[in-house]
């Protein structure tokens, strides 16, 4: 983890890049999941990615750059591939997250699920840690001396 007196370097920048990027194909791959069945159970996959997602990505963003705004790039990102991709409608009128039904559930508990996690997640990386106190020298006695 890098201290607060040690800039990012631009390497660290390239690599929240592609955390961002991951994030991005991490979300529309949950959205493309929600609708995922065995047999004729809905299979809650994307809740999982998506609160293991936001949490692991912001987190190594966070350990590269030592910023907020680093961790928050791959949660951004994530929001709103999951909001564009899940809820706009595409040009020929197709929808890939169904308006009804268990998919829709399963979608909303994605999106919930992720934002909460995240958002916990960019708060904890905000947190200053506490200063590690100071353990006194444990003074030994001398055996001779006895």
């Amino acid at each position: 983890m890098r201290t607060p007196d040690q800039p990012a370097g631009v390497v660290d920048w390239v690599g929240v890049g592609l955390l961002t990027v991951c994030a991005a194909l991490l979300a529309a791959l949950e959205v493309f999941l929600v609708s995922l069945y065995a047999g004729s159970i809905v299979m809650p996959v994307s809740v999982a990615l998506a609160i293991l997602g936001n949490v692991a990505l912001p987190r190594l963003a966070f350990g590269l750059t030592g910023s907020i705004i680093g961790a928050g790039a791959p949660f951004v990102t994530w929001l709103i591939v999951l909001f564009t991709v899940g809820l706009v409608p595409r040009p020929e009128g197709d929808i890939i997250v169904p308006g009804a039904g268990a998919p829709e559930y399963v979608y909303f508990a994605t999106l919930f699920g992720g934002i909460i996690a995240g958002a916990v997640t960019l708060v904890v990386c905000a947190t200053p840690s506490a200063p590690k106190a100071a353990v006194p020298p444990v003074e030994q006695a001398d055996p001779i001396s006895r």
